[in-house]
């Protein structure tokens, strides 16, 4: 799993480059200490909302899954 989420990030990191910064240094451990007292999350640095990102359409029996109808095509959520 960790693998997986190493890889997803890094390609958001290369899709997004420009929309995406990185917190460092005293405000990543403030918004880690909100996440924990928040919702218990510990070493959560942030957050993406309801951002769609398209993909191929994948094949297997979950297909239907990542179907996005408003917008016509295939798409993971962050």
């Amino acid at each position: 799993m960790s693998f997986v989420l190493h890889e997803v990030v890094f390609i958001i990191n290369k899709m997004f480059k420009n929309l995406i910064s990185w917190l460092c240094g005293d405000e990543m451990q403030k918004v880690m200490a909100s996440f924990k007292n928040w919702c218990d999350l510990p070493f959560v640095q942030g957050a993406i909302n309801g951002t769609h990102i398209a993909i191929s359409g994948p094949s297997g029996p979950f297909l239907k899954d990542y179907y996005y109808h408003k917008m016509g095509g295939y798409n993971i959520i962050a």
